[in-house]
C-alpha cells in the first residue's frame, strides 16, 4: 500500500499532461461532438451570471421603488437589455416583467437563483445490480447537465448519446482486433473472461 502511495506522490505535472494527451487521443474520432459538449457546458454555466440580478431588480425597483437608472451601482451588460426595457415603467410593471423573465429562466435553464434550492441539474443513472458488469455498463451510459429545463434536457440527452457512441466505437474496434487474432489467442482471452465473470 505504501508503495502505491509513494508512486502517486511522485506523479509529476509533466506525467499528468502526458496522460491527458494520451487520453485525448481516444476522443479524436469525436472531437466535434466533444467541442459541442464543451460549448453546452459553458452555456449551462453562463446563466449563473444572470440569475442573481432579477431578485435585485425586484428589491431595488419594486420594494424600494428606486427608479431605474438612479440605483447606486449600474447593472452589468448581461442584464442591461432588460433594465433598459424596464426604464420608465411603474414598480408593478417592473415586478411582473421581472417575474416573467424569471419564469423564462426556469423554463430554459431550470433556475431562478444561485442557491442549491433555487436551481436544478439534469442527470440520470440506471439502477444497477451488485455485479461489476452492470455497474460499469450503467456508469458508461449515464448522463448529466449543469442546467435543467430545456437546455439541461438537450445537454443531458446529447451527453448520453455521446458516451454511447464512444463506448460503441471502442468496443467495436476491440472486438475487431480480437477477431483478427489467431484462434489459440482468442480462446485464451475468452477462457480468461469467462473465469473472471464466473
Amino acid at each position: 500500500m505504501s508503495g502505491r502511495l509513494q508512486e502517486a506522490e511522485e506523479f509529476s505535472s509533466l506525467e499528468s499532461i502526458r496522460l491527458l494527451t494520451r487520453a485525448f487521443r481516444y476522443v479524436a474520432p469525436f472531437k466535434g461532438r466533444f467541442a459541442l459538449k464543451l460549448g453546452l457546458l459553458f452555456l449551462s454555466l453562463l446563466p449563473l451570471l444572470v440569475l442573481p440580478w432579477p431578485v435585485k431588480i425586484i428589491i431595488d425597483h419594486f420594494v424600494l421603488a428606486v427608479p431605474i437608472g438612479e440605483q447606486p451601482l449600474p447593472y452589468p451588460a448581461l442584464v442591461a437589455p432588460l433594465t433598459e426595457f424596464l426604464a420608465g415603467q411603474t414598480p408593478t410593471a417592473i415586478l411582473f416583467w421581472t417575474l416573467g423573465a424569471m419564469m423564462l429562466l426556469v423554463f430554459l435553464v431550470g433556475a431562478v437563483g444561485t442557491g442549491g434550492a433555487e436551481r436544478d441539474q439534469a442527470e440520470g443513472y440506471l439502477a444497477s445490480g451488485h455485479d461489476q458488469a452492470t455497474k460499469t455498463e450503467n456508469e458508461a451510459n449515464a448522463g448529466f447537465s449543469m442546467a435543467s429545463g430545456l437546455l439541461g434536457l438537450f445537454d443531458f440527452r446529447f451527453t448520453i448519446r455521446l458516451t454511447q457512441a464512444l463506448n460503441h466505437h471502442y468496443r467495436s474496434s476491440l472486438f475487431d482486433r480480437i477477431q483478427s487474432l489467431p484462434m489459440t489467442a482468442t480462446g485464451k482471452i475468452m477462457r480468461r473472461e469467462l473465469r473472471e465473470a464466473g
